[in-house]
């Protein structure tokens, strides 16, 4: 999962999140969200016709229907739980890491400098 995200406008996170999922599309099934709503203009595309994902966050309750212009808030809420997830996933990775170093200096001590072990 890859996330692109700007607080300023303007700042070409839609265009290089589009490339990114080109990209990405040639080697696996890819996605591509736009939390944003300018996706479309952006690669000249029709406007949906359904709806999108903040429709979803509407119906779903995580984002009340009066408050239909948080979508900017609501999105880096999103960011953040998507970065303690791969946060958590990176320090396991890490840790494991660690782990085969710890077991290939044991491995390495086992079999003194200058020895044959072939």
């Amino acid at each position: 999962m890859y996330l692109c995200w700007s607080a300023k406008g303007g700042s070409g996170t839609t265009v290089i999140a589009a490339a990114l999922g080109l990209v990405l599309s040639h080697h696996r099934p890819t996605l591509l969200v736009d939390l944003g709503g300018d996706a479309p203009a952006a690669l000249g595309m029709a406007e949906p016709s359904g709806p999108g994902v903040h429709d979803w966050l509407v119906v779903t309750a995580f984002l009340p229907r009066t408050y239909g212009y948080l979508m900017p808030y609501a999105s880096i809420a999103i960011l953040a739980v998507f970065g303690v997830i791969l946060a958590k996933r990176f320090s396991g990775a890490l840790a494991g890491l660690e782990q085969m170093n710890i077991e290939l200096e044991a491995t390495a001590k086992a079999y003194p400098s200058g020895s044959s072990h072939l």
